[in-house]
Parts: structure tokens; sequence; C-alpha cells
């Protein structure tokens, strides 16, 4: 349950605040995973002889964002809202470029 603050809004209780923390622990570790596969990708391909921003582009980038985030679970009634939760994620990652191919002039 919340309690009314005259001046945040809402005050969270310890459960909430511990959903928070490990909420804001698990993105760490995802963003860290996501970006050490990521680099791993990359090595991989210029090994194998592709060449970065020839063949492929890689546009991963970590970042810390600040949204709304849906916690807990209905079925255990402690489901809530968290407003302005700050958190790592990523965006981007690598993609091959290409030219447009056209069977029409092959022939």
């Amino acid at each position: 349950m919340s309690q009314l603050d005259l001046f945040e809004g809402i005050v969270l209780s310890q459960e909430q605040q511990e959903m928070i923390a490990e909420f804001k622990q698990k993105q760490a570790k995802v963003t860290k995973d996501r970006m050490l596969s990521n680099e791993r990708l990359e090595g991989a391909l210029i090994e194998a002889g592709f060449l970065k921003d020839v063949d492929f582009e890689n546009t991963f980038e970590p970042t810390i964002v600040t949204n709304d985030v849906q916690l807990g679970y209905s079925f255990k009634g402690n489901q809530f809202e968290a407003k302005d939760v700050t958190y790592n994620t990523n965006k981007g990652g690598v993609c091959f470029l290409s030219k447009r191919y056209n069977k029409e002039k092959i022939k």
C-alpha cells in the first residue's frame, strides 16, 4: 500500500523500493551483456573479412533513459507503476550494408 506525501505524491513501500532497485540492476546487467555480445559479433565479422562501415555498420550505443515502468505482478497484488525511473538500456546494433540487387540486369 502507498501513503500520500504532500510534496512528492506517493511514498513507496520498502518492497516497491526494492523492486525498483532490482529492476535497475537487471537492466544494467542486460545492457552490459548486450554490449559484450555486440563486441563479439563485430569482432567475428571483422575476423571473417568484413569491413566496418563498408560491409556492415555498428550503431550500438548504451544509453541512460528515464521512463515510467510497470513493476510487480497482478496475481501477487503488488503491481504498480513507478514514475520517472532512470535506468540503463541500449539502442542500435549491427546491420549489413548492401546495394540494391536487380536480377533483370544479370541476363
